[in-house]
């Protein structure tokens, strides 16, 4: 048995066990909650539509081929997160309808799924999600499956998913989050035949994913960003519904440092164009995911748009969010129709955690709104890129400064690449899109960030001119004493991008970039970028900077590296000079003109950080 957890005893634990319920549905909901979500989708408006889809999917699944086991490369993820998607639409479908159609699909899945010689335990994130599938499967069907099939799917989940759990060495990243809510599920739902293993598991969920849980601390940001916040966090969440369906109680994970803030930095670090900031190993996308949904149920999370907007948006034919294998989720997580929630900030940070972020927005309805999302950390963090003092900027509609984010991992494993070392050597940073060169970041003399330092976000203020510090020295320390970046959004109408280095050898060339799918011309000092009918621009003032110049990055000269079409980066360079001091203030203007070299703001705002510190 694992070593106690911090939150609960042993005693506290086994009492819970004993007075359990058995009756059936026990997984994630009881009977009386599956009652409660038909009365909904037939009285509301959100829980109506999001259950049309989900019926919808779920006919279409009906003479769909079952699931067989193809790998790709070590992973059987793709199978395990359709079997999620497949099993939770058919169960609710029957379980709303009353259809005993859907039933006997499920069943035919999960024989389908017993039957795999086993479920992928070396890479174990792949055991989990198919853990949870056949659990919610077997037990909201269970009564409607024929016994020889519930002994064969309940045999399954003991040999091919708890017992391998047992052994299972729990990790600190999302895995520990995922496996452990598969897994718990998968425990509840065979605990009537299997009550010492069930035991054991459960135990060992409430006592290690804390570990993971450790990195919402102290203010809800998560080190691996917001795509996966939506793997982990979801499943974070599965947890703690298994536990309290089953046993009454979560033992108080959701009171963990940071966890409840943490559907604020989701919400925070998606941008108006429903875009996410996806640094570290996230996708470009803008799905939005269920978990967030949990949160507004459970804490009241804010949502934007209002919560019936978003069941719709996440339905639209062009969203593609009903396609997500956790979509159905969503039908459990809505929120109530008259449910209040606070309106939340504009500026939001995370500057104690693992990995420092921080954002600003001039406003929360208007889809034209500005938008910045600023990097700090680490490469060397969990699915971390060297990319401190990046950013992804928004404004009228557009994402202008993008982040490429992950780069697929199969086709760098095929190849035997180190991909998951985070060493000054590794093969992670020859991949384009992982190193210091795709990002919107400094490059000092051609080279990459070094692999073991570290950003800190020195200072994050709103109000009327919101403004962020990040001190990027130890990224920098093989070529400078100093390195300092600040962002501000003066008036919330402009952003500044101001760096400062000193330090630098003579001559030592420092180059600005930001990366973008714009089309850019240059006209002068200014260059305009355009993109969906929208135009920004941009100026750099500063002693000795070299003009604007635009680099075709669409096409990465390794031929491990993906196409990014239509990417490029607006770059300019400076030398040092024999004193070795640096600096200059880069501004994008979504507006018709630049303003003037005396334009007040480019000196003025320079007055509001005086007593900012971080120096």
């Amino acid at each position: 048995m694992s070593a106690q957890p911090n939150i609960t005893t042993v005693e506290v634990m086994e009492a819970a066990l004993a007075n359990a319920a058995m009756e059936r549905p026990r997984v994630l909901r009881r009977a009386a909650d599956l009652e409660a979500l038909a009365r909904r989708t037939a009285s509301e408006p959100g829980p109506r539509v999001v259950f049309q889809r989900i019926l919808t999917e779920a006919r279409a699944l009906e003479e769909a081929p079952l699931l067989k086991r193809t790998l790709e490369g070590r992973r059987l993820l793709a199978v395990s997160r359709e079997a999620v998607r497949r099993v939770l639409a058919l169960s609710l479908a029957g379980r709303i309808t009353g259809e005993e159609a859907f039933a006997r699909r499920v069943e035919r899945e999960l024989v389908a799924l017993a039957d795999f010689p086993d479920w992928n335990p070396p890479h174990f994130l792949d055991t989990a999600e198919l853990a949870l599938a056949v659990a919610v499967g077997l037990d909201w069907c269970h009564d409607r499956i024929g016994e020889e099939n519930r002994n064969r799917i309940a045999q399954a989940l003991l040999d091919k998913a708890l017992v391998p759990g047992l052994a299972w060495k729990t990790m600190s990243n999302n895995w520990g989050q995922v496996c452990h809510g598969g897994l718990a599920a998968a425990a509840v739902a065979v605990a009537d035949r299997f009550p010492e293993v069930a035991r054991q598991t459960l135990w060992r969920a409430v006592a290690e994913v804390p570990l993971s849980m450790a990195a919402y601390a102290p203010d809800g940001g998560y080190p691996e960003g917001p795509g996966y916040w939506s793997y982990g966090t979801t499943y974070n969440a599965v947890l703690i519904e298994v536990l309290e369906a089953f046993l009454g109680t979560d033992f108080g994970l959701d009171r963990l440092p940071g966890f409840r803030a943490a559907g604020d930095f989701l919400l925070h670090a998606t941008g108006p164009t429903l875009q996410v900031f996806n640094f570290a190993d996230g996708a470009e996308s803008s799905r939005r995911c269920p978990g967030l949904l949990w949160f507004a149920r459970r804490f009241g999370t804010p949502l934007l748009p209002a919560w019936s907007a978003e069941a719709e948006l996440m339905c639209g034919q062009g969203a593609g969010d009903w396609r997500s294998y956790d979509f159905p989720f969503a039908l459990l997580w809505l929120p109530e129709a008259d449910k209040p929630a606070s309106a939340p900030g504009l500026d939001w940070s995370t500057i104690e955690g693992a990995v420092p972020v921080a954002m600003h927005r001039s406003d929360w309805e208007d889809r034209g709104a500005l938008y910045l999302g600023i990097k700090a950390g680490s490469p060397a963090g969990p699915h971390g890129h060297m990319d401190g003092g990046g950013f992804v900027f928004e404004a009228a509609g557009v994402r202008w400064a993008v982040d490429l984010g992950m780069e697929p991992y199969h086709g760098l494993e095929a190849r035997g690449m180190k991909l998951w070392s985070s060493d000054q050597d590794s093969d992670r940073w020859r991949v384009f899109r992982l190193n210091s060169l795709s990002h919107s970041t400094l490059a000092i003399d051609g080279g990459l960030q070094v692999a073991a330092g570290r950003a800190e976000i020195v200072d994050h203020r709103g109000g009327s001119f919101p403004r962020t510090i990040v001190d990027l020295t130890s990224l920098y320390a093989d070529h400078a004493a100093r390195v300092r970046r600040v962002f501000a959004l003066p008036e919330r109408r402009r952003m500044l991008c101001r760096d400062e280095l000193a330090g630098l050898r003579k001559g030592a060339v420092v180059r600005w970039a930001m990366a973008t799918r714009a089309s850019i011309e240059i006209e002068g000092a200014v260059a305009v970028l355009r993109q969906e009918d929208r135009e920004l621009r941009l100026v750099a003032r500063g002693e000795g900077i070299g003009p604007w110049e635009v680099i075709d990055a669409s096409k990465p000269p390794a031929e491990w590296d993906s196409n990014n079409p239509g990417l490029s980066l607006l770059t300019f360079s400076a030398s040092a000079p024999a004193a070795g001091e640096l600096s200059w203030t880069v501004g994008l203007f979504p507006e018709a003109e630049a303003p003037a070299p005396d334009d007040p703001v480019w000196q003025d705002w320079q007055a509001s950080l005086a007593p900012a510190g971080g120096s």
